[in-house]
């Protein structure tokens, strides 16, 4: 993800977890509060580990390919070989 984009994301996410925090404490008996706050901090968590995580599925080792790339795009595979791959 690019840079910038993520860090406006954890800016945003941190701004929402703070009116999360000041809800809960404006209305304690209300389970919505809670479900806001509760999001926001798995959001921050798939944020601030989103390449470990990435890492995890990322294809990698594809033996023997031909890589077919309609329309210019760009495309990014490591170690591409022994495989059959058309993007379009």
């Amino acid at each position: 993800m690019n840079k910038t984009l993520k860090t406006i994301l954890i800016i945003i996410n941190i701004l929402i977890l703070f009116v999360a925090s000041y809800w809960i404490y404006t209305k304690k008996n209300d389970p919505e509060p809670i479900a806001v706050f509760l999001a926001q901090i798995a959001t921050l968590f798939m944020l601030f580990f989103e390449n470990s995580i990435t890492r995890k599925f990322e294809a990698g080792n594809l033996l023997d390919s031909e890589l077919d790339v309609e329309n210019k795009d760009e495309v990014k595979m490591k170690d591409i070989t022994k495989s059959k791959v058309k993007v379009k």
